[in-house]
């Protein structure tokens, strides 16, 4: 059965694939589209809950709360939010991902299980996704230049914002930054989600420090 994601979902995977200077092509659409739908609720609005397309924990970019104990961030705005999304994909905890999706390959993104765990994500849940998203309409498909000015304005490249690529946090597995973890389902992913919201999203993926 196809996954026909609500508006939002395709308008942020444009708006982060302008960020990471990847082409928006479909392949790409739907893999981040697919890696959202992992991630938000799946109401209308729901790729922009708390204008944090992807539940990133970085608190820069006028973050002004957290939205739970582990420190998944509310921003000022979707732009904000977006920029905070692509600035932790391109922190070097990410290598795969973004070279595949500025290569135009959604499918080699989606199969970087290790990378999409490291971030808190499970990995069978976006693959199986992307392997079910539906094509995405066809305004959302431009090249990476492109200004995207769908309801929420025009996305991180538009607004002139800078997207820096950080050094990595000290190397070690994302498990033990956290503190240590012993249940672990299969490939290493935490199996029960209230794990994860304890322990993935404190590990060093999804922020900039460690």
């Amino acid at each position: 059965m196809s996954i026909q994601p609500p508006a939002s979902f395709w308008q942020a995977a444009a708006d982060v694939a302008n960020g990471l200077h990847a082409p928006r092509n479909a392949s790409v659409l739907r893999a981040l589209a697919a890696w959202e739908w992992c991630e938000k609720i799946h109401g209308g609005a729901g790729a922009w809950q708390w204008d944090n397309p992807l539940n990133t924990t970085e608190p820069g970019f006028g973050a002004t709360g957290s939205v739970n104990s582990v420190g998944v961030k509310i921003y000022p705005s979707q732009t904000q939010g977006v920029a905070a999304v692509v600035a932790t994909m391109t922190n070097g905890f990410y290598p795969g991902i973004v070279s595949a999706l500025r290569a135009g390959n959604g499918a080699g993104a989606v199969a970087q299980a290790g990378e999409i765990a490291t971030w808190g994500t499970n990995p069978t849940c976006v693959r199986q996704d992307y392997a079910a998203m539906a094509s995405p309409p066809a305004q959302y498909l431009a090249s990476p230049s492109a200004t995207h000015t769908g309801s929420a304005g025009p996305g991180p490249n538009s607004a002139g914002l800078a997207i820096a690529t950080f050094a990595p946090a000290p190397a070690g597995p994302w498990w033990l930054a956290a503190g240590g973890v012993a249940a672990l389902g299969v490939g290493g992913y935490l199996a029960a989600p209230w794990l994860r919201e304890q322990v993935a999203r404190r590990g060093p993926g999804r922020t900039l420090r460690g």
